[in-house]
């Protein structure tokens, strides 16, 4: 069921510069190779289909009537409601995942972030994540979702998404039925992956395997560590305690074995948190109704730490470094943010098919992925050459509001005036706390070392360094 697709076709917005437009002979390569298009059409092109359906989907009234409407103004023709269903079929949804994959090539042929600083030894560093959309219940047959107390299934899918950080764009989307998990999703990254990569994901793609086949080719991994791991002592071979390992300590960095079959070589570095957090960690593991969760004294002693475990070796990453840069996983959450409070992406609507639904959520994905490579790249840029960074949660509230339309013509008639409104609405107020893009910008044109002063840990262990990243 899962579907591959990332960001999409040009739209009538301006575009980045130096990206150009993908041909429209190559969309037509496309529908005729994934049969979307089997004759000359008569009125419309599935490249024509595409651009009206991604321009109405992002926006309030999403409807197929709407569609209908923006297609015929963009042919000068007269297109139907009925004419549009009957394209929005199965080999639609092929030819638009052929289609961003074309994309996706052309946004990437663009200058990325700094490689320095932390991460100058990787290639990209591939933050990967999940998110979940609740679809109306009669779609349940094709995307079952959840059961609840009455035995009766819910509808539902899942968005897995993979994120480089280091040039800031996407690199995968794709939609998953809700009830494969992340962990049979977790060996899925190894079809994109190039050795020097790094691959930063949270505890639900710990799978053993998948970290040595990252490791076998090249590449690097950085993941929380799964308390059920065995832990093996490489020097003697026998099975290491952590948490009568880590009594007394407030750091530890070792080389270790994972897992009783596997023995992959990593390390495993841990962080003492603060009281507060641990104190609120345990109260919230012994208030679990589920009997299945519920703790021993092992795993209640390392509720007293992070605890990750990672292949970068420790002269290119200290421990310190390995805690600061596990943070940065929080930056998918705050895009996951802007597609559901500002791209509507979980306000499907309720009478329609399941192939339209997939076709209205890839859509909405495609616009944010095309927003992200384009509006905020313009602002960032425009913020950092004045000195400031710009927020993403206020650069997309910005740009979907009343005057979106308005701004996106300005940009492209009046550049100098654009950026002016840009650099007053977008970027962040001043405050104590470092933005995520203050943060990245020091770890990653600096020396190859994180600066001291920065938050440690993950997004629990310190709300302040959860809320900065945003």
């Amino acid at each position: 069921m899962r579907r591959s697709a990332l960001p999409t076709p040009p739209s009538p917005q301006t575009p980045l510069p130096g990206v150009a437009p993908t041909p429209e002979s190559e969309l037509d390569r496309i529908a005729a190779e994934t049969g979307a298009s089997r004759r000359r059409p008569r009125k419309f092109s599935c490249a024509d289909l595409m651009r009206a359906l991604v321009a109405v989907a992002s926006g309030s009234r999403c409807c197929l009537s709407e569609i209908a409407l923006r297609l015929s103004t963009a042919i000068e023709g007269t297109v139907s409601r009925q004419a549009v269903h009957a394209r929005l079929d199965k080999l639609f949804v092929l030819f638009l995942c052929r289609a961003m994959g074309e994309r996706i090539g052309r946004l990437h042929d663009r200058v990325g972030r700094p490689a320095a600083g932390i991460f100058s030894h990787f290639g990209r560093v591939l933050l990967q994540d999940s998110t979940c959309v609740a679809l109306p219940p009669a779609l349940a047959a094709r995307f079952p979702g959840a059961s609840n107390q009455t035995g009766k299934t819910q509808a539902g899918m899942k968005v897995q998404t993979v994120f480089d950080l280091k040039s800031d764009l996407y690199q995968s989307v794709g939609i998953d039925c809700f009830r494969r998990n992340d962990q049979a999703a977790s060996p899925d990254i190894l079809a994109m992956l190039r050795p020097f990569d790094l691959v930063l994901r949270d505890l639900g793609y710990f799978v053993l395997p998948v970290f040595a086949e990252i490791a076998a080719r090249g590449a690097y991994f950085l993941s929380r560590l799964r308390s059920d791991t065995v832990v093996i002592d490489p020097a003697t071979g026998a099975r290491l305690e952590l948490h009568q390992l880590l009594k007394g300590l407030d750091w530890l960095d070792i080389s270790v074995l994972l897992g009783a079959g596997e023995r992959l070589p990593a390390r495993v570095v841990a962080c003492r948190v603060p009281p507060d957090v641990a104190a609120e960690r345990r109260r919230k593991a012994n208030a679990n109704r589920d009997r299945r969760s519920r703790p021993n004294a092992e795993k209640l002693a390392l509720l007293d730490w992070e605890i990750f475990v990672t292949n970068v070796p420790a002269i290119v990453w200290a421990a310190e470094t390995v805690c600061i840069v596990y943070a940065f996983r929080w930056r998918i959450e705050i895009l996951f943010k802007t597609w559901k409070s500002f791209l509507r992406l979980t306000s499907l609507p309720q009478n329609v098919s399941a192939v339209q639904a997939e076709c209205l959520a890839l859509a909405r994905i495609y616009h944010a992925c095309e927003f992200h490579a384009t509006v905020w790249q313009v602002a960032r840029h425009t913020l950092s050459t004045r000195g400031r960074h710009a927020s993403i949660l206020r650069t997309i509230a910005v740009f979907h509001g009343p005057s979106e339309r308005e701004l996106l013509e300005l940009a492209s008639t009046n550049p100098e005036a654009f950026r002016e409104i840009v650099a007053k609405h977008c970027a962040y107020d001043k405050r104590k706390r470092l933005p995520f893009e203050a943060i990245f910008d020091l770890c990653a044109t600096g020396p190859g070392a994180a600066p001291a002063g920065l938050p440690i840990g993950g997004a629990e262990c310190h709300g302040h360094a959860t809320r900065a990243i945003a």
